[in-house]
């Protein structure tokens, strides 16, 4: 015979089925994160966005560091949805940004919410301020050849930049 009762918490009537059955799963949970069924001894209950967003930076001359939640990419992360936490401090400190528009980090430090290390840029603008592939690329002046690519020695085609010199070298008998 399997005993069943209900949630033990005043104005619940689940059944119970953790903590020896005197608790419901949403009030086991409940206890197990915050250490309370009552949802007021949340210590962020009665804190304002900015108070709750703030308690998670260290600030310092330079860097202003993310202390909470960071994505594996790096990133700074806040709240529930989840938001950029850069973004939030740059819209919360100086205003917000216009749309379209990127924040480069200009210290490269990815968790950094420093509004100062930040500035709106294009997307097309960010991703070439940066060390990827399509960064690295555009920087390049000269083909593998060492020919220089001018607008009179660069052919684009499919997004990519080929030497003409390179080609006529190639097709040359």
């Amino acid at each position: 015979m399997v005993y069943m009762s209900e949630c033990v918490v005043d104005g619940c009537s689940k059944t119970a089925t953790r903590s020896a059955k005197t608790l419901c799963e949403a009030h086991y949970y409940r206890v197990r994160r915050y250490g309370s069924v009552d949802v007021n001894r949340r210590p962020e209950l009665g804190m304002t966005f900015e108070e709750r967003f703030w308690r998670y930076v260290e600030k310092s001359d330079g860097c202003w560091l993310w202390t909470g939640f960071i994505s594996p990419t790096g990133y700074a992360k806040f709240g529930t949805p989840s938001l950029y936490a850069h973004r939030v401090a740059y819209e919360m400190e100086v205003g917000p940004i216009a749309e379209g528009f990127d924040l480069d980090h200009l210290c490269r430090v990815r968790h950094c919410v420093n509004p100062a290390h930040l500035e709106p840029v294009t997307h097309r603008e960010n991703v070439l301020r940066g060390e990827g592939l399509a960064a690295k690329q555009a920087r390049k002046t000269h083909c593998p050849k060492g020919h220089e690519y001018s607008e009179a020695n660069t052919r684009l085609y499919a997004g990519r930049r080929y030497c003409r010199e390179c080609n006529r070298l190639r097709h040359k008998h």
